[in-house]
């Protein structure tokens, strides 16, 4: 009994941990977030849509990014951050997506 006992709390420590790490980065989406050098920049940081009725429907807003520098840079990962949202890129006439969680 006392090594099946060990055993569970030995299991979950270990996915605890597994679990923490392996979540993504929050996302601080503050309007003080402070632009960094060399990475993609976006027209403003944060969108609110305020209260939002379910009867209307779904909305839309789009964020404009640039790349400051002169390198070409990548883009490895795309997500949203709830099931609720969805993201797609458009490049000229090419669309990408839509992306989720």
């Amino acid at each position: 009994m006392k090594k099946t006992i060990i055993f569970f709390v030995i299991l979950t420590a270990t996915l605890g941990f597994m679990l923490y790490y392996a979540k993504p980065a929050a996302n601080n989406d503050s309007a003080e977030t402070p632009q960094v050098k060399g990475v993609l920049e976006a027209d403003r940081n944060l969108h609110d849509f305020g209260t939002i009725s379910m009867k209307d429907g779904n909305v839309k807003t789009a964020f404009k990014i640039k790349n400051p520098t002169t390198k070409d840079l990548a883009l490895n990962r795309l997500y949203t951050s709830c099931m609720c949202t969805e993201a797609t890129i458009k490049i000229g006439e090419r669309v990408q997506g839509p992306f989720g969680m």
